[in-house]
């Protein structure tokens, strides 16, 4: 996703279902307005609610310039818009202010589509982590095939992967150099070093 872009969540069976209906009633232009009302929305702060106050702010509003019309031709209102989608529960209309009256117009479902949303959005960052982890474990796996791992230290090489750090030595040359340090280590009672042989 690009930085400053914005999305909106919308169903692919709208066509065939509250859109089929908004075109039965309002012809093309309510199933349209009705989408360019989400995108206000989503524009909107807070989010899921526009507020207007002529049919002109709202025409601006929405950048819906066309007659709203149905398929006979025939001129709809925009209360009859709002009136239509309230009786289907998608949006609720209150008004504001007796001398200029501001009308707020908001997606009743707007909370469920972007908790929804952001669910998927949520799982798809949980599988996407859970596909990394696993694809560490492969190659750890692939590469150190054979190792021998002893109290947390891994043994032998990389596998000669290019980009890996060296691993550690294997125990049992761990236990060779011990008892190589242990035998120039000097002698408490005389200074001398011990070469081996000293009982």
């Amino acid at each position: 996703m690009k930085r400053g872009h914005q999305w909106i969540h919308f169903d692919a069976q709208f066509p065939l279902k509250l859109g089929h209906d908004l075109q039965e009633r309002f012809g093309p232009a309510g199933e349209l307005l009705f989408i360019l009302f989400l995108c206000a929305c989503k524009r909107s702060y807070p989010q899921g609610q526009i507020h207007y106050r002529t049919e002109e702010e709202l025409r601006v509003l929405l950048a819906a310039d066309f007659d709203f019309v149905d398929n006979a031709g025939d001129k709809w209102t925009l209360e009859d818009f709002w009136r239509w989608c309230g009786r289907r529960k998608v949006t609720s209309t209150r008004a504001r202010g007796a001398v200029s009256t501001r009308i707020y117009i908001t997606a009743t479902r707007w909370n469920t589509w972007e908790d929804d949303r952001n669910a998927k959005n949520a799982e798809r960052m949980r599988r996407s982590r859970a596909e990394s982890v696993r694809a560490r474990a492969r190659l750890r796996g692939e590469v150190g095939e054979g190792r021998l791992e002893v109290g947390g230290v891994r043994g032998e090489g990389r596998g000669g992967v290019p980009g890996l750090p060296a691993a550690a030595p294997s125990a049992e040359k761990l236990l060779i150099h011990v008892e190589e340090i242990k035998t120039k280590q000097p002698d408490p009672t005389t200074g001398d070093q011990r070469n081996g042989t000293h009982p």
